[in-house]
């Protein structure tokens, strides 16, 4: 697929996704945001994301958590070692940043003995590698199991027990544009994904320079999603695939949810 053709379904998708935004943001939906944007005991609340990763099928036989970063990430030592590092946070968000990086985790070590053997452990195609855990991750954060989870969290936080299901659904599933990919809606997900996809386009092709990166960045984050990066570490430097050579990974995230 030519860059050519990347870039006009996305400025069609740009557009949709503008519009959607535009009467979302308008419209007053009831949502009680209070549910997703308060803190409970840090410790608590990674013991108890940590859990969940847990139930879902992370063996931390095969890797570890760690609280020591800024943005969430996994790392791939070999095919019984993925580590799950996490902001140290008491946000609930920090319940679906571990089990997205659990679900990367579980993939990149869930090779049998003959793919291990073949050194084909952690996916045989970057699309593929990518798309994989990110569907389970998305399964249990936006679509399936919000009984299982609501249930779950109202027995370990009492803020919880007195919220009833369309209340934490609403607001699981809030429209918010914001800075990190991550943490992203569903509405304004692909947003994240198609700037970045456009920042790539531009270096390559010799539009934009790296002194000019971040500059770029925090434009995008303005005209696309009304938001914009106090500093670096808040915008350009958040997402570690490029420090990690993936490149070109971007579209493949967004075709991936689409088709």
């Amino acid at each position: 697929m030519k860059s050519a053709d990347v870039s006009r379904e996305f400025d069609v998708l740009k557009r949709g996704i503008g519009e959607i935004l535009d009467k979302i943001t308008k419209a007053d939906l009831g949502v009680n945001e209070e549910i997703f944007f308060r803190e409970e005991d840090p410790d608590e609340m990674s013991a108890f994301g940590r859990r969940l990763a847990a139930e879902a099928g992370y063996d931390q036989r095969k890797g570890g958590f760690n609280d020591k970063v800024i943005h969430g990430f996994t790392s791939f030592f070999g095919p019984q070692d993925a580590r799950v590092s996490t902001q140290r946070s008491g946000s609930p968000h920090l319940i679906f940043t571990c089990l997205h990086e659990a679900g990367h985790a579980m993939f990149s070590s869930g090779g049998n003995d003959q793919v291990n053997a073949a050194n084909m452990w952690g996916g045989i195609e970057a699309a593929f590698t990518k798309q994989m855990p990110d569907s389970m991750k998305i399964s249990w954060e936006e679509v399936g199991n919000t009984g299982i989870l609501l249930s779950t969290i109202q027995k370990a936080f009492p803020f919880f027990k007195d919220i009833k299901m369309d209340e934490f659904y609403r607001a699981m599933n809030a429209v918010h544009p914001s800075l990190r990919r991550i943490g992203a809606d569903e509405v304004t997900y692909s947003l994240h994904v198609i700037l970045r996809y456009e920042l790539e386009r531009d270096y390559f092709s010799g539009k934009i320079g790296t002194e000019d990166l971040n500059i770029a960045w925090n434009d995008k984050y303005k005209k696309y999603l009304g938001v914009c990066p106090e500093n670096d570490t808040e915008g350009i430097l958040q997402d570690m695939h490029w420090a990690g050579d993936y490149y070109w990974i971007f579209p493949k995230l967004c075709f991936g949810k689409y088709l």
